[in-house]
């Protein structure tokens, strides 16, 4: 199966993730987030294990947001760029023009890079370790 096939499922994705029953079903996370935020800060290091972070772009219009948002985005992306100290065999991927919802924005740097992780694991060419590009 080829990155074009799995494209051609954008719109089945769209039409699933507009169901009803998924309607504020992230409320439920909410009661747990604090531990799980506790949980995350023991996390110290991934060790020998490959990290693919992808990141959405820190570059879009902040029309409309408060001096606030605009301060959590910057502190966010921050904590994107940390993000690859958790393993040595880890590289950083920013989804250009994608918000949060990167495998709906920009599902052909999904695919992409997580092929790039794949291929590695199995044996194949290494991907950037270190690096912080954009796609």
């Amino acid at each position: 199966m080829s990155a074009k096939d799995f494209l051609s499922w954008k719109g089945q994705y769209d039409a699933m993730a507009c169901r009803p029953e998924y309607v504020d079903t992230d409320e439920s996370e909410l009661n747990y987030f604090e531990e799980s935020c506790q949980q995350a800060a023991r996390l110290r290091s991934f060790g020998k294990i490959p990290l693919l972070v992808v990141s959405r772009d820190p570059d879009l219009p902040k029309a409309g947001m408060t001096e606030r948002q605009i301060a959590q985005d910057a502190v966010w992306n921050s904590e994107q760029e940390e993000l690859k100290s958790l393993s040595a065999l880890s590289w950083r991927v920013i989804a250009r023009g994608s918000g949060h919802m990167i495998p709906q924005n920009k599902p052909d740097v999904i695919i992409r890079e997580v092929t790039v992780l794949i291929g590695y694991v199995r044996g194949g060419p290494a991907p950037p370790f270190g690096s912080t590009t954009t796609n």
